[in-house]
């Protein structure tokens, strides 16, 4: 099937960087991979583009930061790559504070503090599901959906929630809000973030 004459001119400013054995669906892969894993993760930058080695990826990557902005539409390109750049910055920020916070104290899932915002109404998760939380985005990190799958699956095997109806029953949508919420309040703990969103723990639950 014959090119469009958009896919033709794509096609030509991939050569005009010195390669013209590189699809545009490779280099969309490309840079959604830099927007994935960074700019220098070669190696995991690969796993995106699958037709092309490692050796490959780096060579198009070295020529890519030199020449980008001969490539029309770079800025929209460059922009989408700062803005993955800045939240994966700012989730490991976040990953960093929530596993020294666990790390101050020796058994975090009776120990841990955690400074609530205002009393809200409505029920809540207890202090010692929070806790347990915190503990589990210790262990995995931040900003993946299967970061959340691990924990609920992690809920449902945890002995203390054998009868813990309500956080067995949350989905994993609920808990990566709360968990969200936690991350929120820890930010603010140590001078950042916003706490309006930030709901409080009911210590008990009738």
């Amino acid at each position: 099937e014959p090119l469009t004459e958009e896919e033709e001119k794509e096609k030509e400013e991939l050569k005009g960087l010195g390669f013209t054995d590189w699809a545009k669906r490779e280099f969309q892969a490309f840079c959604r991979g830099i927007e994935l894993y960074g700019r220098d993760a070669y190696e995991l930058i690969q796993t995106e583009v699958p037709t092309k080695t490692v050796d490959e990826v780096r060579e198009y990557a070295s020529a890519f930061w030199e020449r980008y902005t001969e490539i029309e539409d770079h800025e929209r390109i460059i922009s989408k790559i700062e803005a993955a750049e800045a939240k994966r910055s700012k989730e490991d920020r976040l990953a960093s504070l929530i596993r020294r916070k666990v790390a101050e104290v020796d058994y975090p899932l009776q120990q841990l503090k955690i400074v609530y915002a205002n009393q809200t109404k409505g029920k809540s998760y207890s202090e010692d599901e929070d806790r347990f939380l915190l503990v589990e985005m210790s262990k995995y990190g931040l900003g993946k959906e299967s970061v959340y799958e691990k924990i609920k699956q992690d809920i449902n095997n945890f002995p203390a929630f054998r009868f813990d109806w309500f956080i067995k029953s949350r989905t994993v949508q609920e808990i990566s809000r709360r968990c969200q919420t936690l991350v929120s309040l820890v930010d603010r703990e140590n001078g950042g973030g916003d706490d309006k969103d930030a709901a409080p723990v009911k210590a008990k639950r009738a």
